[in-house]
């Protein structure tokens, strides 16, 4: 009766802590693939749909100022501003859409965005319509005057969402890696219950 005992105390103590380590390796290894899944989907999505809004909005700055440089391709600019223009709402509506309601930044960040790029945008096509009347000196003087500063504000706000989408990406990462260290310890868990499976029959038999 005492062996029993001991033989029931003993081995039902290892499936107990066996039990647990599989348990927390499997929500680990869960919480892992979640966030390796988030990394890949939605923030290096997020990323790139940030990037491709400032590399827009500096594109469309030059295509301004080409139309002051060469007033002859005026027409092929604004061709080619509305294609931007086009791009840009895709990009925004894309990381919108995939932006959580739990990062607050990065929803103010987007509002800063689309508030900064509308002016732009405005500021861009008040100066082209002056520019195809024919009416450069005035057309001039609004671009130094409203529409650069417009579109450095712009360019600001997009290269700050562009580095938040970053560090979401890096702290993510860091919360994978963390999941990833904690297998040592799982391990070495695994390797004292063993030992302790030895010392138990060996204190038995």
């Amino acid at each position: 009766m005492k062996i029993g005992r001991k033989l029931v105390l003993g081995f039902g103590a290892i499936l107990v802590v066996m039990a647990v380590l599989v348990r927390a390796a499997i929500l680990d290894m869960i919480t892992l693939h979640n966030d390796l899944v988030k990394i890949v989907e939605v923030n290096n999505k997020r990323q790139t749909s940030a990037t491709v809004m400032a590399a827009i909005v500096r594109e469309d700055a030059i295509a301004v100022r080409n139309c002051f440089l060469e007033t002859e391709r005026t027409e092929e600019m604004i061709k080619r501003i509305n294609d931007y223009n086009a791009k840009f709402d895709e990009a925004f509506m894309e990381i919108e859409q995939i932006t959580s309601s739990d990062d607050a930044k990065g929803r103010n960040l987007l509002l800063l965005v689309k508030e900064s790029w509308t002016a732009s945008r405005a500021l861009n096509d008040r100066t082209l319509a002056l520019l195809t009347a024919g009416r450069q000196h005035e057309a001039f003087a609004m671009y130094e005057k409203e529409s650069r500063a417009a579109v450095r504000q712009a360019i600001q706000a997009t290269e700050d969402l562009v580095k938040h989408q970053q560090m979401r990406s890096e702290m993510q990462y860091d919360t994978a890696r963390y999941y990833q260290d904690t297998r040592l310890l799982k391990i070495s868990l695994g390797f004292a219950t063993f030992l302790l499976v030895v010392i138990i029959a060996m204190l038995l038999f």
